[in-house]
């Protein structure tokens, strides 16, 4: 669902899924409360929630769901929000469908179905032996304090998870290629036995990155 919260475009749309499905119900969603609108990478972030939904097999509930829209005929055609975590349901394939309608008027729709739904067994980690370490940990951050208390999290998480060679594996590349390099930087080196981080340091000052913001859909307000 696209969810922009407007007055007039959200009858319109759930009107239209109404239609579609008649009788026999949908749940619909949105991630805008809880990400808010991210412009350029909206439906990006939907399919995202979509594929994790799909994997998890659970629903995730909608935040800030306190008083339905009386335009919207919730009732009468079985048009569900969830508000509370819940399981996909066992009588209907596992697909989830997302609405990205862009404001110079390209729009998009995606429709997603789970592995299962084609036989497809699942991936599993044949070698778990060589993802046990040992893996470089890299933090940054944009303070000495901050720094610190980045550690401790990660230092209690793996404490915590203990023999999850996998996702040690997955959080060293996460760190290493997906996640910004601030100034303040350490390292841990994680499976080669309970070695702390190392002393963080601070590097010299880098150009500034100029950012762009754009504002977000506003002709429902006033001014």
């Amino acid at each position: 669902w696209h969810g922009t919260g407007t007055p007039v475009g959200d009858p319109i749309e759930t009107g239209a899924v109404a239609n579609i499905f008649g009788d026999h119900g949908i749940y619909i969603t949105s991630v805008k409360p809880n990400v808010g609108h991210t412009e350029g990478a909206s439906g990006l972030v939907s399919l995202i929630k979509a594929v994790l939904s799909l994997q998890h097999r659970e629903i995730p509930p909608n935040i800030k769901f306190n008083v339905p829209n009386p335009k919207i005929p919730f009732k009468e055609r079985k048009l569900a929000v969830p508000v509370e975590l819940t399981p996909f349901p066992e009588d209907r394939l596992e697909r989830v469908s997302v609405n990205s309608f862009g404001l110079g008027g390209s729009n998009a729709h995606v429709i997603v179905d789970s592995a299962r739904s084609f036989a497809i067994p699942e991936e599993t980690v044949t070698d778990e032996e060589s993802l046990e370490g040992p893996h470089l940990l890299l933090f940054s951050a944009a303070s000495a304090p901050s720094l610190k208390s980045m550690i401790q999290s990660y230092e209690e998480w793996l404490t915590s998870r203990p023999g999850t060679g996998s996702q040690v594996h997955n959080l060293a590349y996460t760190l290493a290629n997906r996640r910004e390099h601030l100034t303040y930087r350490s390292f841990k080196v994680a499976g080669t036995g309970d070695l702390p981080a190392s002393q963080g340091r601070r590097i010299p000052n880098q150009p500034v990155n100029l950012v762009m913001v754009f504002t977000g859909q506003g002709a429902q307000w006033k001014g």
